[in-house]
């Protein structure tokens, strides 16, 4: 099934509603995660928040999020126009510009005299248009995100040009009587209808008025009624603050529901453009080597099969006597041992003596051939396992983890190295980390962050994790005693949720001290032995494990 995006006017009315609490608030840091994206964390009575606000063309929203992502280590031009201009500042008010996808920060902040001066950061989600405008109390434009010139609707954003909000001559719900609104009813017939004369009505809500027994009522109550879910409706899902249809998973808050949907939708897409369907790739180079072990078999076979040119060596040999005619295509001679007859064709321009000898060297071809193809074998598969193990690493990494794995391709020789600049990039490396019960549980999504956790900063008698006999991450309690079955539950819970039975369930997870867990001498650093083991069998909860506390560790 198919979730559609539904960040119309609406939804955004009820989720500024809920942001109101962020009014007084202090920003205390802007940072740019993505070419799109924004966090700003911000302090209000004591607590901390993170604001996220995307710009993505497909996905864009603005939220508080309780999600972890990477800072990168550079700050763009608008990251430094933010730094500079609302930084330290206090958001006086957060609201929406006319039931438009329209927010307004009101933000003050001294300026280099000491003075108290007005900024108005206004963020606009519309799609491919999104944008961010930073402009002075008088609404004159500092710079923007995205510099437009004269628009269709005539409208400039350019720096020292005056910001001119949207025009529109479509009802506002909120502000319109029931008068005008029952008089707009009217004359419309259809969601199009419908869609053209109110504003911040998606097409979602449009069609699910028209099918109403009861249009007025139910624009009227989408002022008040909020009830944040994934609808079903007409076998598709749809993301909305308003019940539209069969609730597939309710929310909390539409803040909620806004920030767990767009996050995954964001970093699968950031993924995906990041590793440049190096999934598929990897995929492609899985099925060569399938191929190639399945032909190492077929030689494997006629390499065993070997023997029984022994045999017809040592048939011939000891029949030479015997054999009448030394040009011919064929021989029958009794074997005594296993009593029966047994023909063997003949190189008719060879002697059989020298047929014999062809045999005998054929034999010992197979045999030396054998230990060749098993150590081939051997290592093809190793390749498939450390390959698979990889594909299922990307499935869960995010933009940072696949820069990890990318390198270590390279390294490998499974893909080129890209320009020589990527040589000098400075290499950061940073652990997603999760509080169980106020002690620090790592885990490893990429090879190299593995062998970080697990041999090089983990103490002997910490406990490890790891799914049984699948790829998967390697986790590890920074408890060295006293584990608790939460401890234990919970840890192995998030080793079956990082691995290749993340959507699965009864997954068997084994655990043991770090002690018991050595290198494998002559495989690559991924592969690994254990001892001493005890398994578990959980069920992955991915809402459990969002609720768990995280946070992101630079290993320096």
């Amino acid at each position: 099934m198919v979730i559609f995006m539904a960040m119309d006017g609406l939804m955004l009315y009820q989720e500024l509603k809920e942001l109101e609490l962020l009014n007084n608030s202090r920003i205390q840091k802007v940072n740019q995660i993505s070419n799109t994206d924004f966090i700003f964390q911000i302090r209000q009575n004591s607590i901390n928040h993170k604001m996220l606000i995307s710009l993505n063309r497909n996905y864009y929203h603005i939220c508080l999020t309780k999600k972890e992502f990477y800072n990168p280590s550079n700050a763009t031009n608008m990251t430094m126009l933010l730094r500079k201009h609302i930084e330290g500042g206090i958001i006086s008010k957060i609201y929406q510009y006319d039931l438009d996808r329209i927010v307004i920060m009101d933000i003050y902040k001294n300026n280099d005299f000491g003075d108290k001066t007005l900024k108005h950061l206004i963020i606009e989600l519309m799609g491919k248009n999104s944008n961010i405008i930073l402009t002075d109390e008088n609404y004159i434009i500092i710079d923007s995100y995205k510099h437009i010139g004269i628009s269709e609707e005539n409208r400039t954003i350019l720096p020292k040009a005056h910001y001119q909000f949207p025009n529109t001559n479509k009802i506002n719900i909120l502000s319109a009587t029931n008068e005008k609104i029952v008089e707009t009813l009217e004359k419309s017939f259809s969601y199009k209808d419908l869609l053209s004369n109110f504003n911040g009505f998606s097409p979602l809500i449009c069609k699910h008025l028209i099918n109403s027994s009861s249009i007025l009522e139910e624009i009227l109550s989408l002022k008040n009624i909020k009830e944040p879910a994934i609808y079903e409706v007409d076998g598709k899902k749809d993301i909305y603050f308003y019940p539209i249809g069969n609730a597939y998973k309710k929310y909390d808050s539409v803040n909620d529901l806004i920030d767990s949907y767009y996050y995954e939708k964001i970093i699968s897409d950031e993924v995906k453009e990041k590793s440049n369907n190096l999934d598929t790739h990897i995929k492609h180079t899985i099925e060569k080597l399938k191929n190639k072990k399945n032909k190492l078999f077929d030689d494997l076979k006629e390499a065993n099969d070997s023997i029984i040119y022994m045999k017809y060596g040592q048939l011939i040999t000891s029949n030479l006597w015997n054999i009448k005619d030394d040009k011919v295509d064929r021989i029958t001679l009794f074997d005594y041992e296993d009593n029966k007859d047994v023909t063997i064709n003949l190189d008719i321009t060879l002697s059989p003596r020298e047929n014999a000898k062809r045999f005998f060297n054929k034999y010992q071809k197979g045999r030396n051939a054998i230990s060749y193809i098993e150590e081939q074998i051997s290592k093809t598969n190793d390749e498939i396992m450390y390959l698979e193990l990889i594909y299922e690493q990307i499935k869960y990494s995010n933009t940072l983890d696949i820069e990890g794995i990318k390198k270590e391709l390279e390294d490998e020789h499974y893909i080129k190295k890209t320009s020589q600049g990527s040589k000098k990039r400075k290499e950061r490396i940073e652990i997603l980390s999760f509080d169980i019960d106020g002690y620090s549980l790592l885990v490893g999504k990429n090879n190299q962050q593995n062998e970080i956790i697990t041999h090089k900063i983990s103490k002997p008698n910490e406990l490890w994790f790891h799914v049984k006999d699948a790829p998967g991450s390697h986790v590890v309690l920074k408890k060295d005693d006293g584990y608790t079955e939460n401890d234990i539950r919970s840890s192995a819970m998030i080793a079956a949720y990082y691995s290749k039975y993340s959507d699965s369930s009864s997954v068997p997870v084994i655990y043991t001290k770090v002690r018991y867990v050595k290198k494998i001498a002559g495989k690559k650093a991924c592969f690994v032995q254990y001892s001493e083991e005890k398994t578990i069998y959980i069920d992955p909860d991915k809402e459990i494990i969002d609720s768990i506390p995280k946070k992101i560790v630079e290993i320096k």
